[in-house]
Parts: C-alpha cells; sequence; structure tokens
C-alpha cells in the first residue's frame, strides 16, 4: 500500500511522519528510500518515558530516521546519539498561551487535573481526595480525562468536581495543576507556566515523563496533595 502510494510521485524531498519506532513507520521509511526520497523527519509527539524500549535505539538498526523532532523540554541524551536532532517548543506552547491565554483570569481555588490513561491511577487519586472530602471542599476541581477513559466519575459525588472536556472552551485559567500517573499531558500543563505537580500513586513506580526531573513536584498522598494547593 505505501509502495502503491509513492509510486505515484515523480519526485519525493522530504517526508514528516509520527516517529514511534514501530513496524508501520519502519515499513514507510525502507519503502521510501526505494523509493530514492530524500531525507525523512520523525516527529515524537509526545514525551519520551525513560521506560520505552522503544527509543533505545542501536547502530545494528539502520532504519531511522535522518532527524529526530523531539520536544526541548524533555529531551535527554540518552537517545538518538548518532541522528540529527532538531528541538522544537510545542505547538500549545507558540499558540495557546499567547492567543487565548493572555485574555483569561485565573480562578481562585480552580484545579485542573489531567487523567491517566490507566483508570486505577485515576481511581486511586479521586477516590482518596474523596474519601477527605471535607478537606478539600474549598477546591473546584476539573477533571479533564484521557480519551480513553472509563471511569464513571459520579461515584466521587461528595467532591466537588467537574468534567473539562475540551480546553479551548474554559473561561478561566487554572492556577494549580495535577497530571495523574504518566500522562503525557505535563507537556502541555508546563508550557503553561501554572503549577504543576505529578501524582504518584501508591506501591508504583514514578513511570511520569518528568522521571528524575527535580523542578516538578510531586504528590504520593493527600498530604502532599493539601501542601501543594495550599502553596
Amino acid at each position: 500500500m505505501i509502495d502503491d502510494f509513492l509510486s505515484k510521485f515523480k519526485k519525493l524531498n522530504k517526508s514528516f511522519i509520527i516517529y514511534e519506532n514501530q513496524g508501520w513507520d519502519k515499513i514507510f521509511r525502507t519503502s521510501w528510500r526505494n523509493h530514492k526520497g530524500g531525507r525523512v523527519y520523525g516527529i515524537i509527539n509526545s514525551a519520551i518515558r525513560y521506560w520505552d524500549m522503544r527509543y533505545f535505539l542501536t547502530k545494528k538498526n539502520l532504519i531511522y530516521p535522518d532527524v529526530i523532532l523531539i520536544n526541548k523540554l524533555f529531551y535527554t541524551n540518552n537517545y538518538f546519539h548518532s541522528i540529527k536532532k532538531i528541538l522544537i517548543k510545542n505547538i500549545f506552547q507558540k499558540t495557546l498561551i499567547k492567543n487565548t491565554l493572555k485574555k483569561l483570569k485565573y480562578k481562585k481555588n480552580a484545579i485542573i487535573i489531567y487523567g491517566d490513561i490507566v483508570d486505577k491511577t485515576n481511581f486511586h487519586f479521586l477516590d482518596e481526595i474523596h474519601q477527605k472530602y471535607q478537606t478539600f471542599k474549598k477546591f473546584t476541581f476539573y477533571y479533564k480525562p484521557h480519551p480513553a477513559s472509563k471511569l464513571d466519575i459520579k461515584i466521587f459525588n461528595r467532591l466537588n468536581l467537574k468534567i473539562l472536556k475540551s480546553e479551548n472552551k474554559k473561561k478561566f485559567l487554572f492556577k494549580k495543576s495535577i497530571s495523574l500517573g504518566a500522562t503525557s499531558s505535563v507537556l502541555e500543563i508546563k508550557s503553561s507556566k501554572n503549577d504543576l505537580a505529578v501524582y504518584v500513586p501508591p506501591s508504583s513506580l514514578d513511570f511520569s515523563p518528568t522521571f528524575k526531573i527535580k523542578k516538578f513536584k510531586k504528590i504520593y498522598s493527600s498530604l502532599d496533595l493539601l501542601k501543594f494547593l495550599n502553596d
């Protein structure tokens, strides 16, 4: 299918692909080079977790993009030693902050929570603050679930908790943001220049892209959360 598509073009100068180092993009790069195409730019559209073995590359694998485009905030020298890198700022930082955030004001005690793809992590966090709802009653939590999440937040009915389906429609800003588990939403949160903490669930390793980055605050319990919110 890829060969048929590429054969329709007489000259192929550049290609930009989402780079995940999986089967489909290896097939594309092989086919591209068979058609004598120019440079391949691999775009890493998310954070790289330290445990993600797809990005620990070896010299034996020669099917690489010619150039890697990677988010500047989370780049480390552990990846792509022999490949040219271009460190970029994400689109969120260039557009949303410039055009939208300046028009909005902060709302007191409004907290945004970015859910993880793992509902067990989301449940642990929401359930802990739900059990101590009196402690957090002055705060309004806006929960932005991961698109794949199936958690029913109605069970946390004692919390002042609201669903935020789209940030583009919000009418105010959040001074405090909480990222749950391993979600890569920290890329956007950190770019928005508000105060950010990452929740690490109990009896769990820190799978967040912020692992070993000291400037990110970590929350392990409701006490940590309360301290973060009141700072």
